[in-house]
């Protein structure tokens, strides 16, 4: 009936579903709504919505739309300028659901002498904060130290070169080749000292000098990889591509061993950062858990 009714008025495009034999049979459904159906229903509310009047398509405007234009305008400015934030990016799910607060201020990564940090699961730095504690992911955090130096050695700040006592060499398909020698410039820059030998070979005369390993081309086919399998759907120059493949490789990975030491260079090294608050990919490179919060979660 509802089928019926719907067709009749060309509510909606025809409706294709099982219907009981003796539904069709009723009067409702078997024949057309007439003049004598319209009167006997008046001006019933169920009916009002299949009137020509009421069609469900049939919208009649209301109101004065002359000031539509006024929609598009921009908002007026107040005079005193918004406070600006330091982290942009969406809270995560581990910070929602944990209910702590997301990193402010980089005033949060100053580690003091007195104090030692402490590695938890190998993945993340912890240490005590006046506030309450800081929590770093030491992989996101040391991608984005790596990243900012690579980026200052595009700037004009050279980064330092050991070189290697025997050159060595670096036989590539000649897909790879190809792309080499168009990264050979750039690869110099960024401290790997790379010379072409042939149409396919390559020597490998020098590295960055904070590389660990990485003196046996491996690593530069590695960049490689990881630069030809770059996420496409990111549209970056060659150069950002470049930088963000070798900060992907060079960074502390998650569950390494660090030593206090360690762990206190990248704190203060993260501190110093442009954008210490972010990794390269836009997720947090630490939380800052309020004191308040923790009392929190114990009802305190």
């Amino acid at each position: 009936a509802v089928r019926h009714a719907l067709a009749q008025f060309s509510v909606t495009p025809t409706l294709d579903f099982e219907l009981d034999a003796g539904i069709q049979q009723l009067g409702a459904v078997s024949r057309p709504v007439t003049e004598e159906d319209r009167t006997t229903a008046g001006n019933g509310r169920l009916f009002q919505t299949f009137t020509q009047k009421h069609e469900a398509w049939k919208v009649e405007p209301s109101g004065n739309l002359s000031g539509w234009k006024d929609f598009y305008r921009p908002l007026p400015t107040s005079k005193q300028s918004p406070e600006p934030t330091s982290y942009a990016s969406p809270v995560s799910p581990f910070q929602e659901s944990m209910d702590c607060a997301p990193p402010v201020a980089p005033a949060a990564l100053r580690l003091p002498e007195d104090i030692t940090p402490m590695q938890v699961q190998r993945s993340y730095i912890v240490f005590d904060a006046s506030d309450g504690m800081v929590v770093v992911h030491q992989q996101l955090a040391h991608e984005r130290v790596i990243y900012e130096r690579l980026n200052a050695a595009q700037e004009g700040k050279p980064m330092p070169v050991q070189r290697l006592l025997f050159p060595v060499s670096i036989t590539l398909p000649a897909a790879d080749a190809a792309l080499m020698q168009e990264l050979i410039p750039e690869l110099r820059v960024l401290g790997y000292l790379v010379e072409a030998s042939g149409q396919d070979f390559f020597l490998l005369e020098g590295t960055p000098s904070d590389l660990k390993g990485g003196s046996d081309g491996a690593e530069i086919e590695n960049l490689l990889e990881s630069y030809k399998h770059f996420n496409p759907s990111l549209t970056c120059s060659r150069r950002e591509k470049l930088i963000r493949s070798m900060a992907a490789r060079q960074c502390v990975k998650a569950g390494s061993y660090l030593s206090a030491e360690e762990m206190r260079r990248i704190v203060s090294e993260l501190a110093a950062c442009r954008q210490p608050t972010l990794s390269v990919s836009g997720l947090p490179t630490y939380v800052n858990w309020r004191a308040d919060r923790l009392d929190a979660m114990f009802f305190r």
